[in-house]
């Protein structure tokens, strides 16, 4: 984990990546090439609320710390994932990103961001994979919800932008769930999907052909509707049967008109994309002084919503649901 990864000037210290999902917290720890030192989890007990879920969160970052044989004080920065779900419901009680984050630092004593997780994990896969790479990256997250993010050179487009992917992967979502082989998988964690599918359990089997099937047409879709140079898949399952399930995904695009065999690959990250993310995001706010919210980028964001709506009359965001 970490290789293509390069340093910025004067890097060092470490940095800690973590994601707050419905069912767990993780956290890593990593050094300035994208090493990672040291892991640790934690259930989040979200119905103890919100102030309770983030001092939980700060425990475990200071385990994972723990786990490296490290001071605190070596930390120079963290950043955590909040999954879309979890955060749907903080949302739906007022509390923003900016709002989280200053909570969060109540309850860490260093530098610490807050992002979705969609956005680390798409940067996870750029910083490890893609660093070098230039064009637009369409990141899809496979799996047990079809989620995906876009990226141009590392940085983030305006939210609307976004919005023909989003319509893409909920159409695709619905036939996958229409699909599935056995209704239950749905309910699969994913450490669970992706544990059963290193052991070939034949149901997983079965819905990783109806995922890979679903992930082709949508990254078929994708491409018609955005100028993408990469498509970067990741998910437990896709990683673990990639050999079964990356020719079913191309000839799924191939149907739906595109050709991605030089385009398309899948990552290695899996389900640590997020923590990658994190704490690339962690460092490079560091030393750029500034975080990849949407509030800390302003100008970036402006920019390239006008770069976007110039494709857009290009004729490149013809969306084809």
């Amino acid at each position: 984990m970490g290789a293509g990864r390069r340093e910025p000037p004067g890097a060092e210290g470490f940095y800690v990546g973590a994601e707050l999902g419905p069912a767990l917290i993780r956290a890593g720890v990593f050094d300035a090439s994208g090493r990672i030192l040291g892991k640790a989890k934690r259930s989040p007990k979200l119905e103890r609320g919100r102030t309770i879920v983030l001092q939980r969160v700060a425990r475990c970052m200071g385990d994972a710390v723990d786990e490296c044989d490290l001071p605190l004080e070596a930390i120079s920065g963290a950043c955590l994932g909040i999954a879309p779900v979890v955060a749907s419901d903080w949302d739906a009680q007022g509390a923003t990103p900016g709002a989280l984050q200053q909570e969060l630092a109540g309850q860490w004593p260093l530098p610490v961001f807050v992002e979705s997780c969609d956005r680390l994990a798409a940067l996870g896969l750029y910083a490890t994979d893609l660093e070098a790479a230039t064009g637009l990256m369409v990141a899809l997250f496979c799996g047990p919800e079809l989620r995906g993010h876009l990226l141009v050179k590392g940085n983030f487009p305006a939210d609307d932008a976004v919005q023909p992917l989003r319509a893409i992967l909920k159409a695709a979502q619905e036939h996958l769930l229409a699909a599935l082989p056995e209704p239950t998988l749905c309910q699969w964690s994913k450490a669970e999907l992706r544990k059963a599918a290193r052991h070939r359990d034949p149901r997983v089997r079965a819905y990783g052909r109806v995922l890979a099937e679903q992930v082709g047409i949508a990254a078929g879709q994708a491409c018609q509707a955005y100028p993408a140079a990469r498509i970067v898949l990741a998910g437990g399952v896709i990683d673990e049967l990639r050999e079964e399930l990356l020719p079913i995904v191309l000839e799924a695009a191939r149907r739906s008109g595109q050709e991605l065999h030089t385009q398309l690959t899948i990552s290695d990250l899996a389900d640590n994309a997020v923590l990658v993310g994190g704490a690339y995001c962690a460092q490079h706010a560091k030393f750029d002084k500034r975080s990849f919210s949407d509030e800390a980028h302003p100008r970036m964001n402006t920019a390239m919503k006008t770069w976007l709506l110039v494709l857009a009359f290009a004729g490149f965001f013809t969306h084809p649901l």
